[in-house]
């Protein structure tokens, strides 16, 4: 049940029998799995959500000193203030271990960047470690959002995934579309307080230590396990309604808060020019005509569907929950060697903490991880990237240095990510990555 299949592809179902019921399901009979995994899936979901929900703040308050931190008293306190840092620098990381038959995979994943309003940068990184076995992509000042516009930097993506730095592609900017910023934070807030509200329940009768500001729940006893499983269903039982209502304003919200046909119109408006001219650089030809049928296509095509929460799936996990007696539930932790969960949250004038850590061992099998969010306010100015270009700059730029491009060429095909997808085909030498029409021995560029 380790994390491969026969053709070397991962499937969902079976990640997802992993992470989730890997946990529970060598310790105890059908009936006890079954009823937690519903169960267990969603409070870590929740929990992850809950931790990560300071990274998407979008508010436009300009060169903060600090934040007004004096009155926080709780860890709720704390965590209202989430969307309060909107200048400064940020990390996101995750980093997770899971041991099983004496197998070992480690997964750290990271995005950090600056903050400022609505403008902000991301560098990205991940490392995969199978036992011994390191695959580590960084991704340096490879986004920038800017004036309504998301810039990705060519050459750092090129570099990052060949290790060739030679290229001077530049960054391209990418029109994003308008928003509704009032509907945005309404969103936010309400699925924010949910969150709040859903936890603060939970952990009702768990103590909260606090120390110089910061704030940290820790749950390791069987007892207190299910005081707060019992805790959280009961939540949902009384408030399902309510949650149902939260989560389809969510999900509805962001579908509805864009106008889609008016940013693809946008979108063309703003490519069509450069982009004709682009190909025409390269040899080909591209007319307005052209363009108008794939936008009207594109515009035909607009499809967003909301698949709704419905109450009936909340009914049913509590109802599968009041059906596991107390006895089924310890006896799934008997086998366990260990069992924490620990939360802590730091909020002072210059600085937020968010981080959810977990440990479970027990049978042959360790899962432990820990996901965090660090913001520290400081004076920073996000503006458009200076290698800013046009798609023709940077046609002219291929067109003129195809040495460079067959280097690059070369150097992916010697590198980590192309042995990956090549594997994922399970052709090794024999896989074509490229359309045979524009890779010939990768001399047609124009093409």
């Amino acid at each position: 049940m380790f994390l491969k299949t026969g053709n070397g592809k991962i499937q969902n179902e079976e990640i997802e029998n992993f992470f989730v019921i890997s946990v529970f399901v060598e310790y105890h009979g059908k009936g006890f799995k079954m009823k937690m995994k519903k169960l267990v899936a969603l409070t870590l979901s929740a929990t992850m959500l809950l931790s990560m929900t300071a990274c998407g703040s979008e508010k436009d308050s300009k060169k903060k000193a600090g934040v007004d931190a004096s009155k926080v008293e709780s860890i709720y306190d704390a965590l209202k203030l989430a969307d309060d840092y909107t200048t400064g620098n940020y990390t996101t990381e995750i980093d997770m271990t899971i041991e099983e038959a004496g197998q070992e995979v480690g997964i750290n994943a990271t995005v950090s960047g600056k903050k400022d309003g609505a403008n902000g940068t991301a560098d990205a990184g991940i490392t995969v470690n199978f036992d011994g076995t390191k695959i580590s992509f960084d991704f340096d000042d490879i986004f920038t959002v800017a004036d309504g516009r998301l810039y990705i930097d060519a050459d750092n993506a090129i570099e990052s995934v060949t290790g060739n730095d030679d290229t001077e592609f530049g960054s391209y900017g990418l029109l994003l579309p308008e928003v509704d910023e009032d509907k945005q934070e309404e969103i936010r807030t309400d699925v924010m307080e949910l969150y709040i509200d859903m936890l603060e329940a939970s952990l009702e009768g768990v103590d909260v230590e606090e120390d110089d500001g910061t704030f940290t729940v820790k749950v390791e006893e069987v007892d207190e396990f299910k005081s707060v499983v019992d805790n959280f269903v009961n939540y949902l039982d009384e408030n399902k309604e309510d949650v149902a209502d939260t989560m389809n304003g969510m999900l509805n919200g962001i579908a509805e808060n864009v106008d889609y046909e008016q940013y693809i119109n946008d979108l063309f408006d703003d490519i069509s020019e450069d982009l004709i001219s682009a190909v025409g650089v390269l040899g080909g030809e591209l007319t307005e005509d052209n363009l108008e049928e794939v936008k009207q296509e594109a515009i035909d095509s607009i499809n967003v569907t909301v698949d709704e929460f419905d109450v009936s799936e909340i009914e049913t996990l509590v109802s599968e929950y009041a059906d596991l007696n107390e006895d089924e539930f310890e006896a799934g932790f008997e086998e366990l060697d260990k069992h924490s969960f620990e939360l802590e949250v730091t909020a002072t004038e210059d600085k937020y903490v968010i981080s959810g850590s977990f440990d479970i061992e027990g049978n042959g099998t360790v899962i432990k991880g820990t996901i965090s969010y660090t913001f520290e306010v400081d004076d920073v100015n996000v503006e458009a990237p200076d290698n800013a270009k046009t798609l023709t700059e940077m046609a002219e730029w291929g067109k003129e240095n195809t040495d460079i491009l067959d280097e690059v060429v070369a150097d992916f095909q010697n590198s980590m990510l192309y042995s990956l997808f090549a594997g994922s085909l399970g052709g090794g030498d024999d896989v074509i990555i490229y359309d045979e029409d524009i890779s010939d021995d990768y001399e047609d560029y124009e093409e």
